[in-house]
């Protein structure tokens, strides 16, 4: 036990700090598990999703090597997704994986390969405008 002698020093126990760090991630992890509904709602209605695709967008958007995910609209009950690689990385395999393992139906997938007209244009285009 610290004396007063310790304690009026400035020299407070180490399980203050264990306490202080406990209380702060319980209340940070409890500020984002709490705000999911009002976020998830705000999204979906803000870009006028369905709750289908919001939710496949943050579940492909989670596959590593994944840098984008775009929403190509939805008809008849089918929501359309494009995941754009960062780096060139193969990434359908772990798409297909985790589609899987979330029992999600998939009516069609396929690697959208690079038109030859972009591939044409970065070669012949000035450095200046080749990002263009």
């Amino acid at each position: 036990m610290e004396s007063r002698a310790e304690i009026a020093a400035g020299k407070r126990h180490y399980g203050w700090a264990i306490f202080g760090l406990s209380f702060t991630n319980l209340f940070v992890e409890g500020g984002i598990k709490n705000t999911v509904p009002v976020v998830y709602v705000a999204l979906r209605d803000s870009f006028k999703w369905s709750a289908t695709t919001t939710s496949s967008i943050f579940s492909v958007a989670g596959v590593a090597g994944v840098e984008d995910v775009q929403s190509l609209g939805d008809a008849n009950g089918t929501s359309r997704l494009r995941a754009v690689p960062a780096g060139g990385a193969a990434i359908a395999e772990d798409i297909g994986e985790m589609l899987r393992g979330k029992n999600t139906p998939v009516r069609e997938m396929y690697v959208e390969r690079g038109a030859l007209y972009d591939v044409f244009r970065k070669i012949t285009a000035p450095e200046d405008f080749a990002d263009a």
